[in-house]
């Protein structure tokens, strides 16, 4: 999903870097499900709406690490990466963060 809304979106001119990826491009494509803040390499997405129902088995975390994965390797500058969450809002205060490794 997240490859394909690269493509359409923003698959245009020159390729960003991580950093501006994420800020310029990755921040306003997740946006319409929450808040999203990001740094070098992070992503929160706040009161995240896919961990909001703590009761779910399982939370699909797995499909927003999935989504940034396939947006950020579908942009050339970028490339294969990893995407990790290292906090589950559904555990604490519904802010989930995934760490990209580039």
């Amino acid at each position: 999903v997240g490859a394909g809304i690269y493509q359409r979106d923003y698959d245009l001119g020159s390729p960003l870097k991580i950093s501006k990826a994420l800020s310029r491009e990755l921040r306003p494509a997740l946006k319409e499900f929450c808040k999203v803040e990001t740094d070098e390499q992070s992503v929160v997405l706040m009161n995240c709406p896919f961990c909001a129902d703590k009761s779910s088995d399982p939370v699909c975390c797995e499909f927003v690490a999935g989504y940034i994965s396939g947006f950020l390797g579908s942009n050339p500058a970028v490339g294969q990466c990893e995407v990790s969450e290292t906090n589950c809002g559904s555990e604490t205060n519904n802010d989930c963060t995934f760490f990209i490794d580039v």
